[in-house]
């Protein structure tokens, strides 16, 4: 009796693992159909030399958007509403903590 128990606990995980492995596949089908038909992942960078690592890693396969422009202080920089949207629809974002 004990032995059928188990036999059917494990029968039953086995299932749904199979399950769960056929819905990962297919969320990595559909998201590799997006990434071929041009929707690229937004990056958003703090700093301009993020952005070109950013740029010389992953090249035209992102769009990526800086926060603080180039050539302005970062010391002096004040955060706008449109920084706060520009995170929220990033998929990635890159920032740096160090002192200039």
């Amino acid at each position: 009796m004990l032995m059928l128990v188990l036999l059917v606990a494990c029968g039953k995980a086995s299932t749904e693992t199979k399950e769960t492995v056929a819905e990962t596949n297919t969320q990595a089908s559909e998201e590799s159909k997006e990434n071929t038909a041009g929707d690229k992942k937004n990056v958003v960078v703090t700093h301009s030399f993020l952005q070109d690592m950013t740029e010389q890693i992953a090249g035209d396969t992102v769009n990526i958007e800086l926060i603080i422009p180039a050539g302005e202080d970062p010391h002096l920089y004040v955060a706008k509403p449109e920084d706060y949207t520009k995170l929220k629809r990033s998929r990635f974002s890159f920032i740096s903590w160090s002192t200039f």
